[in-house]
């Protein structure tokens, strides 16, 4: 994500439910997070404040948003993550009320689990596509 920001300056990025150790990847105010305790508030309010309906929107999933119980089939499995209900809400509000102009997804390592990651993600990857605005 610094990358891609330091080629594409006319962007912001939001992420949603980081945890861990990693930090902010940027301090010059294009990077913003919302944390697991801002979406236990209100996550409609949250979100309709960060984004602006209308808006062009690239979604970048990150499996490891989920919590390892449902998702444990990634290469950085962290606990206290989302539960799939509640990243599809915030998918759907996104998806909804947005443009989409594109998806990607990572952190998927089937060899870890049994399919577990691997169906779910396919999914809600299904639920995403089915929301988007033709």
């Amino acid at each position: 994500m610094t990358r891609v920001l330091k080629e594409n300056s006319n962007i912001r990025i939001l992420q949603i439910g980081i945890r861990g150790f990693s930090g902010c990847l940027s301090e010059n105010g294009l990077v913003e997070v919302i944390t697991q305790g801002m979406l236990h508030q209100n996550f409609e309010d949250v979100l309709k404040s960060k984004i602006p309906s209308g808006s062009k929107c690239y979604i970048s999933l990150d499996v490891d948003v989920l919590d390892p119980v449902f998702a444990p089939g990634t290469g950085t499995p962290v606990p206290m993550g989302m539960h799939p209900r509640q990243l599809l809400q915030i998918l759907e509000m996104v998806a909804k009320n947005n443009k989409i102009i594109g998806i990607d997804l990572v952190e998927v390592c089937p060899d870890q689990d049994r399919d577990t990651t691997a169906d779910l993600v396919f999914h809600i990857l299904m639920c995403l596509l089915g929301w988007l605005k033709m």
